[in-house]
């Protein structure tokens, strides 16, 4: 469950046995969008690169190919930076946490067979999860519906969505949808056993655990509906509160705890008065053991942050890691906060072990959850929809709160009240925030939280380096993804040259640049002939139509957004239209080429009235002569439809 290996090598052997990626989850407690972006992405999705601006641009191309969403807890208040094409949901808990670690990876290997990827973990989206702290970890391959953590990641996958839906279009590319997609597909049959050349080896057979699936809890949960007792329990946590009421709950007859020491001031996190009120509830169930140890391989130097649980029953033992502290909050199911777990059968070797603590090195009193600050005192989701370009927000009101005003970007205050509301106006600033102000009795309050941008692949902005239309389809015909920098960097509107870690904008009159037809019809049929290649990889053949930053809707935005000459921009348009239509099943969201359809029509009347002023006396003709025209168009269409190689 947990061999040797730091995170991101257990990650990225798991990445490498993908030959097609659908889509990646990820949630966390404590979200570092920076490390995220730096670390974790390029991880997940198997970006490398020679130099950080390499990687850069890989990450770039990746993430317009992959779906990839962070759900996390907003009490964290991660600091955004919007400059990568991924969406990062909070999930806001009134007075409890969203606190489960979990890497998500649908997709396909070489061979055709689907698999989901779950990796249940301590560590949050941050530096120190995944480098400074010891953590636990465990993981498991979904391939086929008879396994139980299929139908709990399923019921989880449910909730999660059901909750932090804001009524978005283009649910089918959501990453979220894809993974449940991709669970729905798997066979309702057993397919593998244990091969010790595959990653997914010995995994197959664990169980997980969600505390919104299993609302009695994980002591019941690892019961499994038995009557006896259980021989031991043993405990690894960093975080402790309500012990004597846990253990109880475990019924074990012998409780060993391991809690770890706090870094700060080198005290265990068990304090003197929650050991002595262990001592007490032990007296009392008499005959039980209890033994309180100091783990013998921390010393103090690394926190350790693992969450892991042994227990035993007459003849059969089962591990448990994940998140869930020893706490009420961690523990409880129904109540609590949102946990997982993963359970494997067996005893595992690594499990720490110590001698009995000197009380004297009990911490003087607890520590708070995560060390983390009040969980969000209101349940309020903010999101920009860049399919219907509106603002959408959820509010769901604590018993006595009231009033509520939205402040949101360049708009007025908003006044509104418990439910879902929608909104038209301008799309927000990179990374941005909003404000809501409430009553909560007679006080008033005012919670910031960060906005959520929701159908990317509808959004304008430009991540990475911005790109004119002539490297697009340059791109097209070379096969090749463009590094950042070079001579062909577009210059923003002030005319300094913008670099990826800033707020990217194109002047749309110099980025629309096409003026060789040649070029154009070089470029769609080299563009037609790489897509009949890649049927085996829809990741790729999306990257190339829809989110990838050398995509064809990028050039279609372009042009629709240009002030030349409307002929060029409506045989791009023609042309781009007709491969969207052709691969309709791959973009996914017809919105986008019902758009693409009509700023195509917009342009022919432009170009049809163009004509028209052209003939003066023979204006009647103009429609007949450009229907000829496209009609000699057509022709070549099918046989670009048809073409294999690239060369004109």
């Amino acid at each position: 469950m947990s061999a040797p290996g730091t995170i991101r090598e257990r990650v990225e052997r798991a990445v490498d046995w993908f030959h097609v990626v659908d889509a990646v989850v990820l949630t966390t407690f404590n979200f570092d969008p920076a490390f995220v972006e730096e670390h974790v992405l390029p991880t997940v999705l198997g970006v490398e690169g020679s130099t950080a601006a390499a990687k850069r641009a890989g990450l770039h191309a990746r993430l317009g190919e992959v779906p990839c969403a962070v759900y996390y807890d907003p009490s964290t208040r991660p600091k955004t930076s919007g400059r990568y094409r991924y969406v990062a949901r909070p999930v806001p808990i009134r007075n409890r946490y969203f606190h489960p670690k979990l890497i998500i990876i649908a997709g396909e290997d070489d061979e055709g067979t689907g698999w989901v990827y779950v990796a249940v973990t301590s560590a949050n989206l941050s530096m120190s999860g995944w480098g400074r702290n010891v953590e636990s970890f465990g993981e498991t391959w979904i391939h086929t519906q008879k396994q139980q953590s299929h139908g709990a990641l399923e019921a989880f996958t449910t909730w999660l969505q059901g909750y932090t839906a804001r009524g978005e279009r283009g649910k089918r590319v959501d990453a979220m949808a894809r993974v449940r997609e991709r669970l729905a597909q798997l066979p309702n049959r057993r397919r593998f056993t244990d091969d010790p050349e595959c990653p997914w080896s010995g995994t197959l057979r664990a169980r997980l655990y969600f505390s919104v699936v299993h609302d009695a809890g994980l002591a019941d949960f690892l019961q499994q509906g038995r009557s006896r007792r259980a021989t031991e329990l043993w405990a690894a946590s960093p975080y402790w509160a309500d012990v004597p009421q846990r253990m109880v709950a475990f019924n074990a007859r012998c409780t060993v705890l391991l809690p770890a020491l706090r870094p700060r001031d080198q005290r265990l996190a068990l304090s003197r008065g929650q050991h002595a009120d262990l001592l007490e509830a032990m007296r009392k169930r008499g005959g039980d053991e209890l033994a309180v140890l100091r783990n013998a391989d921390d010393g103090g130097d690394r926190f350790w942050h693992m969450k892991a649980y042994f227990i035993a029953y007459d003849g059969v033992a089962y591990t448990a890691v994940g998140s869930c502290n020893f706490t009420r909050a961690g523990l409880v199911g129904a109540g609590g906060n949102v946990e997982a777990m993963l359970v494997m059968k067996g005893e595992p070797d690594w499990f720490p072990d110590g001698e009995a603590v000197d009380p004297d090195n009990l911490a003087s009193e607890g520590e708070s959850e995560e060390g983390a600050p009040e969980p969000s005192p209101v349940a309020i989701c903010v999101a920009w929809d860049w399919a219907d370009e509106r603002w959408r927000w959820w509010i769901d009101p604590g018993p006595d709160q009231h009033d509520f005003v939205l402040e949101l970007p360049e708009l007025a205050p908003i006044e509104t009240e418990g439910g879902v509301h929608e909104q038209v106006g301008p799309p927000p600033p990179r990374a941005a925030t909003f404000t809501v102000a409430y009553r909560e009795g007679d006080r008033r309050h005012r919670w910031q939280g960060v906005v959520v941008e929701i159908g990317l692949d509808h959004s304008t902005r430009t991540y990475g380096r911005p790109l004119t239309a002539s490297e697009i389809l340059e791109s097209w015909r070379s096969q090749a993804r463009i590094e950042p920098g070079g001579e062909g960097a577009v210059r923003g509107e002030e005319g300094s040259e913008e670099g990826d870690d800033d707020e990217q904008t194109l002047d749309e009159a110099a980025a629309f640049d096409v003026g060789n037809l040649y070029d154009l019809y070089r470029s769609m049929r080299a563009l037609r002939a790489r897509l009949h290649e890649l049927e085996e990889r829809p990741d790729l053949q999306r990257g190339l139509l829809v989110a990838g930053p050398a995509s064809a809707m990028k050039v279609v935005r372009q042009a629709e957004r240009a002030r030349g000459p409307a002929p060029v921009r409506f045989l791009v348009l023609r042309e781009l239209g007709s491969v969207l239509r052709s691969w309709h099943s791959v973009v996914g969201d017809r919105k986008l080429v019902t758009r693409t359809r009509e700023v195509t029509a917009r342009l022919r009347a432009e170009v049809l009235a163009g004509l028209e002023t052209e003939l003066g006396r023979d204006a009647g003709r103009a429609e007949e002569m450009l229907r000829w025209f496209e009609r000699q168009l057509a022709r070549p269409d099918r046989i670009r439809g048809a073409a294999k190689e690239t060369s004109p």
